[in-house]
């Protein structure tokens, strides 16, 4: 797991018929924000398989 402070992030979930894949894209960053990512970054991801 990632922590990410002052940084606010949407998720992109992909669905096929084997595998569901979610990343957090990072939307806005505030003043003093941690990580230094920049906005539409990948801050995390995964993928489940069946």
């Amino acid at each position: 797991m990632k922590a990410a402070y002052r940084t606010s992030t949407y998720q992109v979930v992909t669905v096929t018929p084997t595998t569901l894949s979610v990343r957090a894209l990072v939307g806005h960053r505030g003043r003093g924000a941690t990580p230094a990512a920049r906005v539409g970054s990948t801050l995390d991801s995964f993928t489940l398989t069946r």
